[in-house]
């Protein structure tokens, strides 16, 4: 939630101050974390009701054995780990994808204010996003990554413009 009304504020800013294509780019990322918002409050609902109904269902067939709470105990305890190591990994990939994103922007504005000894950062933001795409897909997180397509392809333009301009 903070993020997206960071971005928002942001957007606002840019939109004042008359960077058009700035804000238009922000407003995809906003809309990106909405949407990755919504699904993770989504899955986080599911998965909640999927382990009331299976225990549920455990305690409706016979009662447990002592060897049996403690296995399902297991089961529950690796699902939560499993669920916080992919939750500090989309947190990771989502600070990778911030920190491309900043690099862009300082380099748009430095190229605005005249500033042209600084290095394209494309080609990195564009690695940046491809690994990210990587690790959202090996956390099974296949929308989010399928949507990082749009925003390399977008990086590949103005790389490809950037080179045209040097």
């Amino acid at each position: 939630e903070a993020i997206i009304s960071y971005y928002d504020e942001a957007r606002k800013i840019f939109h004042k101050i008359g960077w058009k294509d700035e804000a238009r780019r922000l407003i995809n990322t906003i809309k990106f974390y909405k949407e990755k918002k919504e699904k993770d409050e989504k899955l986080r609902a599911l998965e909640k009701k999927k382990l009331e109904v299976a225990e549920l269902e455990v305690l409706a067939v016979k009662p447990e054995s002592e060897e049996e709470i403690l296995a399902r105990h297991k089961k529950i305890i690796e699902y939560e780990k499993e669920k916080k190591d992919k939750a500090y990994t989309a947190d990771e990939i989502f600070k990778m994808i911030n920190a491309a994103e900043r690099m862009a922007q300082e380099y748009e504005v430095n190229i605005k204010k005249g500033i042209l000894k600084h290095e394209c950062p494309y080609s990195e933001i564009i690695e940046i996003y491809r690994d990210a795409k990587k690790s959202f897909e090996n956390i099974g997180w296949t929308e989010e990554a399928s949507k990082l397509v749009s925003s390399i392809n977008f990086y590949k333009e103005k790389l490809e413009k950037d080179m045209k301009l040097r």
